[in-house]
């Protein structure tokens, strides 16, 4: 039976972040959390965005690369026309996060 050599093989370990997130501003009422979504989506992030009590309030949680979720946030500053943006809070999150992103309630 043949025997495979592989030469210089190496295993890239994937290791994804969870940001916890908290946006202020005129968020709700607007398609906001529907933009948030198809952003996540685009970047290939998980996770879920909802309203808050608070009419000014939406939270959710991203998941994935790096490089992607710092892409979000800077989109998710400036990308909706009809949004404004009064303060963003970042943390890092620690629960399980399904494989799909989505709009709670």
């Amino acid at each position: 039976m043949p025997c495979l050599y592989v030469k210089n093989f190496s295993i890239i370990s994937f290791v994804a972040e969870k940001k916890y997130f908290k946006i202020q501003g005129r968020v709700q009422g607007i398609g906001f959390r529907f933009f948030v979504k198809s952003l996540a989506l685009k970047l290939n992030l998980n996770g879920w965005v909802r309203n808050m009590e608070n009419p000014d309030e939406v939270e959710g949680v991203v998941e994935g690369e790096k490089e992607n979720i710092l892409l979000f946030f800077k989109d998710l500053k400036t990308g909706h026309s009809m949004a404004v943006i009064n303060k963003v809070e970042i943390s890092d999150f620690y629960e399980d996060v399904a494989k799909e992103f989505t709009i709670r309630r």
